[in-house]
Parts: structure tokens; C-alpha cells; sequence
């Protein structure tokens, strides 16, 4: 498992910054406005087909299956195992949106930057609490999970009203 450990780190990280890029790229193309987003989620196929894709169910039940780990400890080879390869092929995944020029990314003002730069700082803080106490595999569909809500209360910092100290 250690020889393969840093194609798994490298499919994650690649994973994690195509997911901040998207999730950004999306609350900008909705004007960092939560009603907008809202509706797009509910009421188009487009905004239910980013929730219920296959990849983001597969990460979903990955995660809720995790709990069976604490019953079944038996499991916890295969279980690291689908998970290798599962962040193995998100990044080659990754790696062929970049070639084909499909990746979705904001465009890098201020405040995109300032949410990208956020993000990433704190997956990458808790990736790295997570593999000092050694679950790093398993709990890697925890930081899956944590891209949109990271993106979003960004966002949502840079709405709060301010006032100027000058």
C-alpha cells in the first residue's frame, strides 16, 4: 500500500483543487447569491445532476459505509482498497479534463482567489490532521465532502457587511 500512497495523495489533491475550482466557478456564475443557487440545485436537471451523479453518490455511500468499520473490522482492507482506487481514477479523470480543456475554473478575481487560496489551506490542514493519526485512507471521503461546504462559507464570509476603518 505505501508504493501506491503517493498516486493516492496526488489523485486526491487533484481531485479536491477540481472540485474547489468548480464549486467556486459555480457560486461566481451565480453572483455569490444563495437564492440562485438554491433554485438552480432544485429546479434544473443540471443543478440535480451535480448533486446526484454517480461519483458524488459512490463518495456518499464510500463515506456512510465508513461507520460499518467500527462493527466490521475485517472490511477495513477491501474498504482502503476501493478507495485507492477510487482517488486514483478521480485524478486521471482530473488529469484528462485538463488536457481535453474541460476543467472548469473561476475567473481569478479577488474575491475567487481568496476563496480558492481558503480552501485548499484548510483541505489541506485537515488531510494533514487526518494522516498524523493515521486514518488518512478512510477518512479521505470525509474531506470529499468538505469542498462545497468550504467554497460555500467563503463565500458567504465575503457577503457579510463590513465597514470600512478608514
Amino acid at each position: 500500500m505505501s508504493l501506491i500512497f503517493p498516486f493516492i495523495t496526488i489523485g486526491f489533491f487533484l481531485w479536491a483543487i477540481q472540485r474547489i475550482f468548480f464549486w467556486t466557478y459555480f457560486w461566481q456564475l451565480k453572483e455569490y447569491r444563495l437564492d440562485r443557487v438554491i433554485v438552480h440545485l432544485k429546479e434544473t436537471r443540471q443543478g440535480r445532476s451535480i448533486l446526484f451523479s454517480p461519483v458524488a453518490l459512490f463518495m456518499v455511500l464510500l463515506f456512510l459505509t465508513y461507520g460499518l468499520l467500527i462493527f466490521n473490522d475485517s472490511l477495513s482492507t477491501s474498504y482502503q482498497i476501493i478507495i485507492s482506487i477510487s482517488f486514483i481514477l478521480l485524478g486521471v479523470k482530473v488529469v484528462s479534463n485538463i488536457i481535453s480543456g474541460r476543467l472548469k475554473s473561476p475567473i481569478f478575481t479577488g474575491k475567487a482567489l481568496s476563496i480558492v487560496i481558503i480552501s485548499i489551506t484548510s483541505i489541506s490542514l485537515l488531510v494533514f490532521f487526518i494522516f498524523a493519526t493515521d486514518r488518512h485512507i478512510c477518512m479521505a471521503c470525509y474531506c470529499n465532502s468538505c469542498y462545497a461546504f468550504s467554497c460555500c462559507f467563503c463565500s458567504f464570509s465575503f457577503l457579510l457587511p463590513y465597514r470600512d476603518i478608514s
